[in-house]
């Protein structure tokens, strides 16, 4: 026990130490993304969509959030696909960005499984997000309650680099700002779509989806546009 305070004690006092010597941390205001989801992508047109209430009452007054629901051309809902984008700077309080389990909770959701998935960018670069398979309750125009079970893909973007995982972004936090003196200015970008396999196409105005297709979808999605957004893999 005593061996254990000791350690916790020297680690504490050299990393004050380290603190203490460091230059002033740069603020990283210049962030990693382009708060400007493309309007178009193969097969797919956007309109932008506002912010939700549960994410104005949450977040500081200076966040920025830019959002577009994607979808299919056509007036046939047996063909249309629906897909929702977005992307949340933070401003200057950090606690802007968090876990996006939170809000999804708060929206009614609940977690099925979460799971990494490694997608392609510009066929040289691949990047890690998380894969939140989500589900809650939807009352259909004829009473009947069912499952709706969704995606939600999302990732987290500093000045320069990229992560997966929250518990990851904390600690690239505290070493950069140790190491590096760099403060990151996060933002965390996300994509989302149901799965529709159980649902009435008429009603909700999409294709039937399984889980796997709705996954391929949102891959693809995300496998376009990031090149729009991030500056770690825009295109020259």
């Amino acid at each position: 026990m005593l061996l254990r305070s000791l350690i916790l004690s020297f680690i504490l006092i050299g990393t004050m130490v380290v603190c203490w010597n460091s230059p002033p941390i740069k603020a990283g205001d210049g962030s990693g993304v382009i708060m400007d989801l493309p309007k178009t992508l193969s097969g797919l047109i956007s309109v932008p969509e506002d912010p939700d209430a549960i994410e104005l009452e949450q977040l500081p007054s200076d966040t920025q959030i830019t959002k577009r629901l994607y979808y299919t051309p056509t007036h046939r809902s047996e063909a249309r696909d629906h897909v929702r984008s977005s992307i949340i700077l933070s401003g200057a309080e950090r606690k802007s960005i968090h876990r996006p389990e939170i809000c999804l909770v708060a929206q009614g959701w609940k977690l099925v499984s979460s799971r990494i998935r490694t997608v392609r960018i510009n066929d040289q670069h691949d990047l890690e997000v998380t894969d939140l398979y989500i589900e809650r309750k939807v009352t259909l125009k004829s009473g009947e309650v069912r499952p709706l079970r969704s995606h939600y893909v999302y990732w987290f973007i500093g000045t320069d680099i990229t992560t997966a995982s929250h518990s990851s972004r904390a600690i690239i936090s505290l070493m950069d700002s140790i190491l590096r003196n760099v403060n990151h200015r996060w933002a965390y970008a996300s994509v989302q779509a149901n799965v529709t396999d159980n649902l009435p196409t008429e009603e909700f105005g999409e294709r039937q989806r399984d889980s796997e297709q709705t996954v391929e979808l949102i891959l693809k999605v995300l496998a376009e546009s990031v090149p729009h957004f991030q500056k770690q893999f825009a295109q020259n």
